[in-house]
């Protein structure tokens, strides 16, 4: 029944364009499913990501969209409202934008692991004069059900851009860990490669 409701559109950000298709529900968390078109020429393969409105697991509350004049705009599902989909612009609706990566299961073949550290290497430098937006590592030792913080780094005020956040002693885990990038900043966050340490210098 779901999929009855579907819908899909297409936009464009910037010298991207992508197409959205959203599957609403009250029996299950709405989604809204983005390929990416300009990455997965790039990548020769198709390059997916996942949007939704507020922290809440949802879909993107956009649903329609209209270009003219040179711009695009959008149409709010819940609240009736008419917006820009531009680039440089990090909020919705002037409201923060949060954003994750997530990890392939990380396992040591049946073996424990012991993490000495992780360097998360973004696009650095694109904070302001007086303020560097921060990035949360997360992770999860039981599958990706439930995550803890190892805390927040900053990745650069206006250019600082050799910043790379870092976090340290990030212990023991029995199976496997899923490690998580997540922010809310107003700035890019764009995340060239990520390396984890293990005790003994692997990487």
């Amino acid at each position: 029944d779901e999929l009855k409701e579907a819908v899909a559109f297409s936009y464009g950000s910037g010298a991207s364009d992508f197409i959205a298709f959203s599957v609403f529900s009250e029996r299950i968390p709405s989604k809204t499913f983005v390929f990416d078109i300009e990455m997965s020429e790039k990548a020769g393969v198709a390059q997916w990501h996942e949007r939704q409105t507020g922290r809440e697991e949802s879909g993107w509350t956009a649903k329609y969209t209209l270009r003219a004049y040179g711009k695009t705009f959008c149409g709010d599902t819940t609240t009736g409202r008419i917006g820009e989909i531009k680039r440089g612009v990090y909020t919705e609706y002037g409201e923060p934008i949060y954003r994750q990566k997530t990890s392939i299961p990380l396992h040591g073949q049946e073996q424990p692991l012991i993490f000495a550290k992780l360097a998360a290497h973004l696009e650095a430098g694109v904070g302001t004069a007086t303020t560097a937006p921060e990035i949360e590592l997360q992770y999860s030792d039981d599958g990706a059900r439930t995550f803890n913080s190892f805390g927040f780094q900053d990745y650069g005020k206006a250019g600082q851009y050799s910043v790379v956040p870092k976090w340290y002693k990030l212990g023991y885990t029995p199976v496997q860990r899923v490690f998580r990038l997540k922010t809310n900043g107003d700035a890019p966050t764009r995340i060239l490669k990520v390396m984890a340490t293990l005790e003994g210098g692997i990487t």
